[in-house]
């Protein structure tokens, strides 16, 4: 199956399955979801995090289903696919009645890293390549320069780089009240969708937020554990200045920056921070930070051009 031309639009929601098998991990912040996708475990590693407000099947999936299966990104590797805790599907929370438990002790980005660090300890995994969108994405670089020694590889889409701005603390403290105290409420999602998209993939003059690639996302986050959102959220905006790990990475990477991100202009001085002979920064024309969704057809060149990379490296 291929995507329309304009993204995510009219992709219908069973699109969004993973023909792949639920693992729970225990890790030191508590147990984990992580989906294992393909059936050869000895292929390369690909270990995925995603972005605040989804999970890895709405974040990455439209990415994998556009690729089709014969691409180097589903065929060359075994994905695992984590989310953060109580994030994964059929994990709905305490909202309004809900009996859900988003009780987790990841409180920091840098958390979350060690998350991912003992998932990939769990598996036994090596010569890791990560991918990672907005938050996630931050969260794969942390791992990459302070946890392990294990990845190799690092593809980030639209990552942060310093702290977050004094605009973003003041929006993110509304809705961080509204999670905690009303669950999801229409200001709440539509808070995350402009972190999530551009303004012509919520719809632009056509219907602010009433686009498709708006209404399914909406439809989505609905089913989420506001509770798990909410503490995902906070430690993406209590993050730290964190040039001096992008300074000390040694790894093959790629950066994917969409124009229309609130984090352009850190994936520019992340760019600038890494070493130019590894590193490659590609502009993704007309996105938001999660362009996995919005426009993966667009991300699928570039991700192709680094996959060969890694393979003449003998890392895919």
């Amino acid at each position: 199956m291929s995507l329309p031309e304009d993204g995510l639009d009219l992709l219908p929601a069973a699109s969004f399955d993973v023909s792949g098998v639920a693992h729970v991990v225990p890790t030191r912040h508590g147990p984990v979801t992580v989906t294992a996708q393909g059936a050869d475990r000895s292929r390369p590693a690909l270990v995925t995090y995603h972005d605040v407000g989804l999970n890895h099947r709405t974040c990455f999936q439209p990415l994998f289903v556009c690729a089709g299966p014969r691409s180097d990104l589903v065929s060359r590797f075994c994905a695992y696919h984590i989310d953060a805790p109580g994030c994964q599907d059929g994990a709905r929370g305490r909202d309004r009645g809900g009996d859900g438990d988003a009780a987790t002790t990841a409180t920091t980005l840098d958390a979350h890293a060690e998350i991912v660090e003992d998932v990939v300890k769990h598996f036994g995994l090596r010569d890791v390549t990560c991918l990672g969108v907005g938050a996630g994405a931050t969260v794969m670089a942390l791992y990459a320069g302070r946890h392990s020694s294990a990845c190799r590889a690092g593809i980030f889409v639209s990552p942060s780089c310093g702290r977050a701005r004094t605009m973003e603390h003041a929006l993110g403290a509304v809705c961080k009240f509204n999670l905690k105290r009303h669950g999801w409420t229409p200001w709440t999602l539509k808070h995350l969708l402009k972190r999530m998209f551009s303004y012509r993939g919520l719809g632009g003059s056509n219907g602010m937020y009433e686009s498709d690639l708006a209404q399914t996302a909406r439809r989505e986050m609905r089913e989420m554990n506001p509770e798990a959102t909410l503490a995902y959220y906070d430690a993406a905006l209590h993050r730290l200045d964190n040039e001096h790990v992008y300074a000390s990475l040694d790894i093959d990477a790629m950066i994917l920056a969409g124009t229309s991100s609130p984090w352009y202009k850190d994936t520019i001085v992340m760019n600038s921070l890494m070493k130019a002979s590894k590193t490659s920064w590609i502009e993704i024309e007309g996105c938001g930070t999660v362009a996995t969704m919005e426009d993966p057809q667009q991300l699928l060149s570039p991700i192709n051009l680094f996959i060969q990379r890694l393979k003449s490296q003998g890392l895919a």
